[in-house]
């Protein structure tokens, strides 16, 4: 069954991160702080089934909480990149719509209908980003960061006794900070 979902979507996310950040010298330093966000993605795929093409239309809500320590290395005095690691809790909420058409009758196609799959609602477990970026300082307080968030373990949600669906996911993120 979980050879009909889509594996692959883009999405949005907005998030909040409160932390510290400690300098040890000009150029090096680390970062310690928590995040959340939430985000929703959807996909779609299209299999054959006999002379049904079935298209399945997914959109998944996701949330992330973790707390990370990124590695902060300033290459000039206002720029620099980090790494560094989160651990915390992925969650996703999924919904998936199936439509149907026969293939049969000459290529003109007859609809078969559509089904909404019933939600299992939010399931979730261990998650332990990777965090890479670039970032600017401008000011004494404010600085720009563009980076990603890269799961490295996927979940499998489950749609059944006898059923799972693999999700994971990635964030590339736009920032803003304000440090006081």
């Amino acid at each position: 069954m979980s050879d009909y979902f889509p594996t692959r979507g883009t999405g949005w996310a907005f998030g909040l991160e409160l932390g510290y950040k400690q300098m040890f010298s000009q150029n090096f330093g680390l970062r310690y702080y928590v995040d959340y966000y939430y985000g929703s993605a959807s996909g779609d795929k299209r299999a054959y089934v006999g002379f049904v093409s079935l298209t399945t239309k997914a959109t998944i809500v996701q949330h992330h909480i973790a707390a990370n320590i990124d590695a902060l290395l300033y290459f000039t005095q206002r720029f620099g990149a980090y790494v560094g690691v989160g651990l915390g809790y992925q969650g996703y909420d999924p919904s998936y719509t199936f439509n149907g058409q026969s293939n049969f009758t000459g290529g003109t196609g007859t609809a078969v209908g559509s089904l909404s799959m019933p939600n299992h609602g939010l399931q979730g477990g261990l998650a332990i980003p990777i965090n890479v970026g670039i970032m600017l300082d401008f000011g004494e307080n404010s600085q720009l960061t563009l980076g990603a968030k890269i799961g490295t373990l996927g979940y499998d949600y489950e749609l059944d006794a006898n059923s799972k669906v693999g999700l994971s996911s990635y964030l590339v993120k736009l920032g803003y900070s304000y440090t006081f």
